[in-house]
């Protein structure tokens, strides 16, 4: 059982305690923007709640996200402190940027409030005011239900990466019948924020009124602003936060087949927003769904004879596909449904990924060899970068850590796992460990960043760190799992062996049960979107 699972279960088995030795935590909450130019200047209220003294740390951040300036101060019981936030800190700031506040809290509540006023003289006497609440609620998609570029609003838009890691941020607009009229990633570094018009991110103007939203590979938070053209009036608004990811528990029961297939073998991958599967089967090629819908899917690109896997660009707008018949690396663009060939091997190319980030693609074969290929999400080339091979391996499974500091391999002949610390850019060295498990095919790292590891063994390897020795989940005898997926919250593992039954082992209280699937299930992925699984094999279905 993982320090996390018992951490949940002494929860729900021990709240009474809990409760009586509560400790204090650290509660963040963001301002994406801070402005103090062309006209514009930023007060920030911060006022304590509580019956005791409140210990505030103030941290501001440039738009590159890197750290210019930090405070700390007291406030007293129920007392605030309002000012011009340049007065807050001791350096002299740059006109715009970012603020991070912290505050250490008791249990789970916050007893800090904060408030930011966005304050505008446009020179004839007139002052415009737009406020809104200090941020405490990161997300990986934020979406923005009005939006409006017209003759009455011009609206500006602050989104910061507090994720601790560089995110892709894709940027996208709707018309009224939600058909995705423009989409433009964004590559952001930690702290790092964008501002400015979304119409200076796209090609070319967006509707006049519109919705928007930003979905990223990590945690963020934003918002928008609108003012008239003479800045007389405006209206701020925190990014709403529409997906929820972490669901505590499940029954997953309810079981819908929908399209089939030729032959059994079949992949699928949700894209990074959630609202598109990908299903690539054996013999045939690879079929585009809308979320939600297994049934009515269409054919985006077609090989025959065909063999292989496939991975999903951080901005959903790329596929990278090897296919082991031609011993080649395909990238599909999604935009019109074109390809282009961006690798060839010697021998079999067996997987693909890309990192969170966009700054890389991965590729491994079945004798052994990984390459790294740098990769722009900007401009979707590729261009090589680090190659290792481990003699008599077969790299069954290729995958990033969460920050994208990692490559992580799993070899199915020698039963180990590779990776290497892509920040040593000067000399990179692979690191690898015996997994414990026999032939392992299959690597998941969950939203907690966890690795779990299946293979054709009874045992399911799993470890927080990749420097951790290996612990397992024991399943029934004679289990031998192709793939699996994680639930958000890391509680429910689902796995499938090329049967219909697809296994759910609760780590919580280590019980397997089986859904009968009524087909061949040969993967399956989870969406957070949802808290659905989607499955392929023989069919496309899911269950929820």
């Amino acid at each position: 059982m993982s320090l996390r699972t018992l951490k949940s279960f002494f929860l729900l088995s021990s709240l009474f305690l809990i409760l009586i030795f509560l400790s204090g935590c650290t509660f963040y909450q963001y301002i994406a923007h801070y402005a103090n130019n062309y006209g514009w200047k930023t007060k920030l209220t911060i006022k304590n709640s509580s019956s005791s003294d409140a210990t505030i740390a103030l941290y501001f951040y440039n738009d590159n996200g890197n750290k210019v300036s930090n405070t700390t101060f007291t406030l007293p019981a129920y007392g605030f402190k309002t000012d011009y936030v340049e007065n807050f800190f001791p350096d002299t700031l740059p006109d715009s940027g970012s603020i991070e506040i912290d505050s250490e809290e008791e249990g789970y509540s916050s007893k800090v409030s904060s408030i930011i006023l966005f304050e505008h003289t446009n020179g004839k006497d007139d002052v415009c005011l737009a406020g809104l609440q200090g941020a405490q609620n990161p997300s990986q998609y934020l979406t923005f239900p009005w939006f409006e570029n017209s003759s009455n609003y011009k609206t500006g838009i602050a989104i910061l990466n507090v994720s601790g890691h560089s995110i892709v941020a894709t940027m996208r607009a709707f018309d009224t019948d939600g058909n995705v009229t423009y989409s433009h990633p964004i590559k952001l570094d930690p702290m790092e924020r964008i501002i400015g018009f979304p119409s200076d991110f796209f090609d070319t103007n967006i509707p006049s009124m519109s919705t928007l939203d930003v979905y990223g590979t990590g945690d963020m938070v934003g918002f928008i602003i609108m003012y008239n053209p003479d800045i007389t009036k405006a209206e701020a608004i925190n990014g709403v936060l529409t997906k929820n990811y972490h669901r505590d528990s499940a029954s997953y029961g309810l079981n819908l087949k929908g399209e089939e297939f030729s032959q059994d073998e079949a992949y699928i991958e949700m894209s990074r927003d959630f609202n598109k599967l990908y299903v690539l089967a054996k013999d045939d090629g690879i079929y585009e769904f809308d979320s939600g819908d297994v049934n009515h899917g269409s054919k985006i690109f077609s090989l025959s004879p065909f063999s292989g896997k496939f991975d999903i660009s951080p901005d959903s707008r790329r596929l990278a596909v090897v296919d082991w018949s031609s011993q080649k690396a395909y990238e599909i663009n999604l935009d019109d449904n074109s390809s282009k060939q961006i690798d060839e091997f010697s021998v079999h190319p067996t997987v693909v990924s890309y990192s969170k980030d966009g700054n890389y693609c991965a590729m491994g074969t079945d004798n052994g060899d990984v390459s790294i290929l740098n990769y722009d999400v900007l401009e979707h080339t590729y261009t090589g970068y680090y190659f290792f091979k481990k003699t008599g391996g077969y790299i069954s499974d290729i995958i990033f850590s969460p920050d994208s500091k990692y490559l992580v391999a799993i070899d199915y002949n020698l039963g180990k796992l590779y990776y290497v610390n892509l920040t040593s850019k000067i000399v990179l060295n692979v690191e690898e460990k015996d997994l414990g498990i026999s032939n392992p095919t299959d690597i998941e790292v969950g939203h907690w960043g966890d690795y779990f590891v299946c293979g054709r063994d009874y045992r399911i390897a799993y470890f927080s760190s990749l420097g951790d020795t290996p612990s397992y989940f024991t399943l029934p005898a004679g289990t031998d799992l192709w793939n699996i997926a994680v639930s958000t919250d890391e509680r429910y593992l689902f796995g499938a062996d090329g049967s219909s039954k697809i296994l759910i082992y609760d780590t919580l209280t280590a019980t397997t049960r089986t859904v009968d699937a009524g087909t061949n299930v040969y993967d399956l992925t989870y969406s957070r979107g949802d808290d659905t699984v989607y499955y392929a094999g023989k069919n496309l279905g899911w269950l929820h």
